[in-house]
C-alpha cells in the first residue's frame, strides 16, 4: 500500500530498471524505461476504488504494452497492494497501421474506378512512391515501382505546397 516492491518477474527489467536489492523500494525511486504520467495517480485510484486501471504506453524502445493495475487481494481477501502487468502489444500495434495504411489506400483507389488509362501515382510527402497504377509503370516518362523516389516528370511538377502537405488531393495532369 506505500507502493513498494515486493515482488517482480525477470521479465518487467526490460521496461524497469531493477535488481534484487530494490525490493522495499519505492516505484517512484525506480528508473522507468517508459513514459507514463499516469502511473501513481492510477495506482493510488486503485487503492481507493479497487478497480483496475489500464493504459496504452510506448517503451523507450518504441515497443508499445498495455499496462494494467489491479488491486492485489490476499487469500482472506484484504487488500495488500496492487499489481502491475504489462501486455506488448507491439505487433498489434503494426497491424492497426498497416490495416490503416491499407484502409486509407483503398479508399484512395476507390477515386479511380475501372482501368485507367492515365498514369496514377500517390507518393508520400517524402517523395516515396506508395502507389501506381498499370499505366504508370507501363509508360518509360513514368517508370515507377512502390517504394522508389518520385519519377523526374513528377516531382517537376509538385509544388511546395503539395510537398508540405497544404495540397493533399491535388491531381496534375500531363499532355
Amino acid at each position: 500500500k506505500q507502493f513498494r516492491i515486493k515482488r517482480y518477474t525477470p521479465a518487467i527489467t526490460r521496461l524497469m530498471s531493477l535488481i534484487p536489492t530494490d525490493l522495499g523500494r519505492p516505484i517512484g525511486d525506480i528508473l522507468l524505461r517508459f513514459t507514463d504520467e499516469a502511473l501513481m495517480d492510477d495506482a493510488r485510484r486503485v487503492l481507493v476504488d479497487l478497480t483496475p486501471a489500464t493504459r496504452e504506453l510506448q517503451a523507450d524502445d518504441g515497443r508499445w504494452y498495455i499496462r494494467r493495475i489491479m488491486p492485489y487481494r490476499t487469500q482472506d481477501d484484504r487488500i495488500e497492494g496492487m499489481v502491475i502487468t504489462f501486455v506488448d502489444v507491439a505487433e498489434i500495434k503494426q497491424a492497426e497501421e498497416a490495416l490503416r495504411e491499407a484502409l486509407e489506400r483503398a479508399a484512395w483507389l476507390a477515386r479511380f474506378p475501372g482501368e485507367n488509362p492515365n498514369p496514377v501515382i500517390r507518393a508520400s510527402a517524402e517523395g516515396t512512391v506508395l502507389y501506381c497504377n498499370p499505366a504508370s509503370v507501363k509508360d518509360p516518362r513514368w517508370k515507377c515501382s512502390v517504394g522508389d523516389a518520385l519519377p523526374d516528370p513528377v516531382r517537376i511538377l509538385v509544388t511546395p505546397a503539395m510537398a508540405s502537405g497544404e495540397e493533399l488531393h491535388r491531381e496534375v495532369q500531363l499532355g
